[in-house]
């Protein structure tokens, strides 16, 4: 999970960017990127992406 902040959105660019899945990447199968943003006041989900890796 990343923690950003709701007025900048973006998860997917932000997972990217961290290059969270970059140590997945030897095991040569597909990735598939999903970024969630959570309404802290609401407790629901807010945003979803998806993308590929």
């Amino acid at each position: 999970m990343v923690d950003i902040d709701p007025a900048e959105g973006m998860t997917l660019e932000q997972i990217k960017t961290k290059g969270v899945a970059d140590k997945y990447r030897s095991g040569g199968g597909d990735i598939y990127l999903i970024g969630l943003e959570f309404d802290r006041s609401e407790r629901n989900i807010s945003r979803f992406e998806r993308g590929r890796g």
